[in-house]
């Protein structure tokens, strides 16, 4: 998509691949942020080195979260 739309920013939505190598993958070709939409998803995100720019995508329960 980026070749198809050059200097247009998306936000890959990362339950839709629930993989952090991928992730990485798209992280290598220019994606800088990623939404979320579970706080576990964002907690991969992280632990994987991929936590600069995630969109939390849901709202909490539990604010001590």
């Amino acid at each position: 998509m980026a070749r198809v739309l050059p200097g247009l920013r998306l936000r890959p939505h990362v339950k839709a691949f629930k993989c952090t190598e991928l992730a990485k993958r798209l992280a290598g070709k220019g994606h800088t942020g990623f939404t979320c939409a579970t706080l576990a998803e964002v907690a991969g995100m992280i632990d994987a080195g991929l936590g600069d720019d995630l969109l939390l995508a849901n709202e909490t329960l539990n604010v001590e979260q």
